[in-house]
């Protein structure tokens, strides 16, 4: 907002006028709104920041940018143009990527990096207010954003901004505001952040509460005349991606009017600070699943420990094999599973606490990931050959390494060379992992519906069999009315779930994935714990899958729930798990699976729920609240009785059931 200084009596009161408009005007518009999520959109995030609103002549300005896609990735081959107009719409400066006058990071794909992605530096010599215009250009298209400066060789307070513009929602990350005050200054200085930030505690601040939406930070201070002050506070985003956020406006109030002529003691107003929240990853490690074999005869047992715990990186060294002189060992067997979209692989292993070497041995470890054989790394020192430095384990970034097909056909050796000299002790090799950085795909329980069993897998005949209304899709199957047939022991027990989920953000492809179905006695579905497998055919397990004779095991199925999507079919399975799915699966696609599930004595009168879970259980499936499968069994004879004798003008009608 504009501060005018009137100088006579009539100036002041039309002053008045146009400052209360204003401060109206300012308040509606940009005042204590903080933006949350509102750039998010299919083309992606752009964030730009100045360090300060205000520069002195010939200061250099920093300029940083964020761009996203709409996935949350950043976007580091983005074609990136700023140009710069003065007051009077003239083109005074234009910078970009392409001539580098906007440098590109080469952390920029790192999501722990403090650096920015892109950032750019200049001057401008004349005093004035200039608008700054940022086009970006992307796979996704083009996009713009706007921003404003000044240029003042008169400014009260000279405040600069400085945190990131690209945030990673796991970390924290500080912002720090730096002010040199020309002018003796003694008030509060505020700053706007959203309420879903968490702020580390500091006794140096308050925080108060604005609204839902946002809340206050706020400092006392007193500052002289041309000395340095920092306010520093950290925050945490919510781990959610991708994302925008702003903080800020930042007001700098007085505890005095500082000219008896102004409405407000809010001298300065620093502009919001804008933030790209960037994509959430992921890390899995597998290890090898399979017996290691020792082509070249590698002394001791080829087998290593496949279930050493690598998040503790504890091995078993009862399991380990060793090498020496030219002797070498393979794994072949990795677990593969597509995750979604792969980022990068690290190779991580460790040797036993006893495993050393002297002299000049060498230990070559090679990784093949398609056919050809790369170095991974050489181990030449005994302190490397030991679990009693570098906390147990060895982690090597395998660049060649570029999808999750590459994993599940994986081979890793590991080569004894003998460069010379006597023989040398071995060296003891213990576990092998492959640890795999990714964006998760999601997947979500989506539509269901109940069906008879016909031995097809294409259903026409919904539940119930008799009489009754067909149920609906998502619709639970309870006991009233008694036309629903409720799943009993003895002549109703064995029904088709078909049920549906949906695949987020990354396409799955043929083969990715395998699923279980669970079950858990439980009336709010939402909340339940003790889920349990539901058992094979043939099983004790109270709910189990059962045989449709005319059906194979595992048959790619049709789709049947009005929102499933034609080509993303699943299976009808009566394996649980069940086989890797046989489509590919485009993001945003719905894709249907059956279930032939039999009440082999669950308990009577009793709400059941289901849900599908991935068989790899370093993933999760989310769920909506209806999604669930849900069916009360049939009360049995200990229900029936204890309801008493019915009667209907005074005769004995029986006994009935009811709920």
């Amino acid at each position: 907002m504009k501060i005018i200084i009137v100088k006579n009596l009539i100036s002041y009161f039309f002053g008045v006028i146009i400052s209360i408009f204003a401060i109206i005007l300012f308040f509606n518009i940009t005042g204590v709104k903080t933006v949350l999520g509102n750039y998010v959109n299919d083309w992606g995030v752009l964030a730009i920041n100045t360090n300060k609103d205000i520069y002195y002549p010939n200061e250099n300005i920093h300029i940083e940018y964020g761009v996203l896609d709409h996935n949350g990735i950043m976007e580091c081959s983005a074609y990136l143009e700023l140009i710069v107009y003065d007051s009077k719409n003239n083109i005074i400066k234009t910078l970009s990527t392409l001539d580098n006058s906007i440098k590109t990071s080469p952390t920029c794909r790192q999501k722990e990096s403090k650096v920015p992605d892109f950032e750019s530096n200049f001057s401008l010599e004349n005093n004035g207010q200039y608008r700054l215009v940022l086009n970006a250009v992307t796979k996704n298209g083009s996009y713009s954003k706007e921003k404003t400066i000044k240029v003042d060789d008169k400014k009260v307070l000279d405040v600069e901004k400085i945190s990131s513009t690209r945030i990673y929602p796991k970390d924290k990350y500080e912002v720090k505001i730096k002010v040199s005050p020309q002018k003796n200054f003694s008030g509060k200085v505020e700053e706007v952040i959203p309420s879903v930030f968490e702020i580390s505690e500091s006794s140096l601040f308050d925080i108060k509460k604005i609204d839902n939406f946002t809340n206050k930070i706020i400092w006392e201070v007193k500052w002289e005349k041309g000395k340095n002050y920092e306010l520093v506070y950290e925050y945490k985003a919510p781990e959610v991606s991708p994302d925008y956020f702003e903080t800020g406006p930042t007001s700098f109030i007085s505890n005095f009017l500082p000219d008896k002529f102004l409405l407000s003691n809010n001298i300065y107003t620093l502009s919001p600070w804008q933030i790209a929240v960037d994509a959430l990853i992921t890390r899995y490690s597998t290890s090898c699943s399979g017996a290691w074999t020792n082509p070249a005869n590698a002394q001791g047992s080829p087998t290593l420990a496949s279930n050493a715990a690598y998040s503790s990186f504890t091995t078993s060294n009862s399991a380990s094999a060793r090498v020496s002189d030219a002797n070498s060992f393979t794994c072949t067997t990795l677990n593969g599973y597509d995750l979604g979209q792969f980022i990068s692989a690290n190779i991580v292993f460790s040797f036993a606490t006893d495993g050393t070497a002297a002299g000049d041995d060498l230990v070559r470890v090679d990784y093949d990931p398609n056919g050809t054989t790369y170095t991974l790394t050489s181990i030449t020192q005994n302190s490397q050959k030991s679990n009693a430095t570098n906390g147990g384990y060895w982690s090597f970034s395998a660049g060649n390494i570029t999808s999750f097909d590459n994993i599940t056909n994986l081979t890793i050796s590991f080569n004894g060379v003998k460069s010379g000299g006597p023989d040398r002790r071995t060296a003891y090799v213990d576990a092998v992992w492959v640890d795999i950085t990714y964006n998760a795909r999601t997947y979500t329980q989506n539509d269901f519906e109940w069906f008879v069993t016909t031995g097809s897998t294409a259903l026409t005949n919904i539940w119930p069999s008799g009489g009754g209304e067909d149920l609906l899709e998502n619709q639970v199957l309870t006991q009233i009315p008694a036309t629903n047939e409720p799943v009993d022991t003895n002549g109703h027990n064995q029904i088709r779930i078909q049920m549906n989920f949906t695949i987020g953000s990354y396409d799955l492809p043929a083969s990715g994935n395998n699923y279980k179905l669970q079950y858990v006695a439980a009336n709010d579905c939402t909340t339940a714990s003790g889920w349990a497998d539901i058992g094979a055919k043939g099983s004790a397990t109270i709910w189990r899958l059962f045989d449709e004779s005319a059906l194979a095991d595992s048959v790619a199925q049709v789709n049947d729930i009005s929102t499933s999507n034609t080509g993303a079919e699943g299976y009808y399975s009566e394996i649980n798990a069940t086989g890797n799915n046989p489509n590919a699966i485009t993001a945003t696609n719905n894709t249907e699976w059956d279930w032939p599930i039999e009440n082999n004595g669950a308990t009577e009168n009793t709400t059941y729920c289901f849900r599908m879970i991935l068989t790899d259980s370093t993933l999760s499936f989310s769920y909506n609240a209806d999604s669930y499968p849900k069916l009360t069994t049939a009360p049995g004879m200990s229900n029936l009785l204890k309801h008493g004798k019915i009667f209907q003008n005074d005769e004995e009608k029986g006994y009935f059931w009811a709920n």
